[in-house]
């Protein structure tokens, strides 16, 4: 069936029988803040101590906020458009960056005054900028724009290379690999992810391999004790596992199809949708959190997916109430 067509569940073509049923978890809305009567929040990102969280938002600025109470700490402001993404540095929990549809990326110090927290400021030459991540130690700073990865130093503040071959369409969503951090991942339009060796000077060299994702790539999350895997959402919701080890790079693992009419996400004519993957280390686990379609009261709820075979298990709930 096509990838909105209603089914009964979610269709897994991990090859493995068998599917176990559990009671599900809920866990009660703690803290709320509102950022803004109709602004939009694209992203939000977490230090490396948990001592502060950054959302990119539609209002052409980033706020701060603590992440036990959501205090608005502080407002990043600069940018001249949506600011489409933000990501902290790996090691240093004071720096960040971003980029935004004004055609540029920023990175910032939380430790100066307001007038001089951007510390940078990189030209992309397009309102295509979706994507931005630190990696190489902190030392450089990946960012899509429109078909092409711009690959910047972070403390020189030049350009070391643009990756122009690599994709034919939009990049959606770059990540430095933060185990081995010279490797950077990225996904676009055109259905592909590349692994980049960012040490490597010539893009020919530097391209490690490509998976094809069978459609366009909206974000991937790294997975695993040592991040050797790679789960990618695609802009339809559909959820694909692939090796990245040396002996099974690009090897599809589990594909997860029809998330967004999964009978706990959708709401009558509307669907649900994938709002992050991640792994939690203490369990080593991989989790799904989607969302629901809207309901009467144009409300949506959040359900936690544990992924395993032979498909996504929901094991909680997120109540408003």
């Amino acid at each position: 069936p096509s990838p909105g067509s209603p089914r009964a569940g979610v269709e897994s073509r991990a090859a493995q029988p068998g599917r176990r049923l559990m009671a599900l978890g809920c866990f009660r809305l703690k803290q709320q803040v509102l950022v803004g009567h109709d602004v939009y929040v694209f992203r939000v990102g977490c230090n490396c101590d948990a001592t502060a969280l950054a959302a990119a938002t539609s209002e052409n600025s980033l706020g701060v906020f603590d992440p036990e109470s959501l205090k608005l700490l502080r407002t990043l402001d600069g940018h001249g458009d949506m600011i489409e993404d933000v990501t902290f540095f790996q090691s240093s929990p004071a720096c960040l960056a971003s980029c935004s549809r004004d055609g540029t990326a920023r990175l910032w110090d939380l430790r100066a005054a307001e007038a001089a927290a951007c510390t940078r400021t990189f030209q992309l030459q397009t309102d295509e900028a979706y994507t931005c991540s630190v990696g190489r130690g902190d030392a450089a700073l990946a960012c899509g724009a429109g078909e092409k990865v711009h690959l910047f130093h972070v403390g020189e503040g030049k350009r070391l290379t643009i990756y122009r071959d690599c994709h034919t369409d939009t990049v959606n969503h770059v990540r430095f690999h933060p185990v081995e951090t010279s490797r950077l991942l990225t996904g676009g339009v055109d259905s592909l992810i590349a692994l980049l060796n960012t040490d490597e000077p010539q893009e020919d060299a530097a391209l490690v391999g490509v998976i094809p994702n069978d459609e366009c790539v909206q974000s991937f999350t790294l997975v695993g004790p040592d991040r050797g895997t790679l789960c990618s959402v695609s802009t339809t919701e559909q959820v694909r596992i692939w090796g990245l080890g040396s002996e099974d790079f690009g090897a599809k693992r589990a594909e997860f199809l029809g998330m967004r009419d999964h009978p706990m996400l959708s709401r009558e004519d509307s669907v649900g949708y994938v709002v992050e993957t991640f792994y939690d280390q203490p369990s080593q686990q991989v989790f799904v959190l989607a969302g629901t379609g809207e309901d009467g009261a144009g409300c949506r709820d959040l359900l936690l997916f544990r992924v395993g075979l032979p498909e996504p298990e929901p094991v909680a709930t997120f109540a408003r109430g």
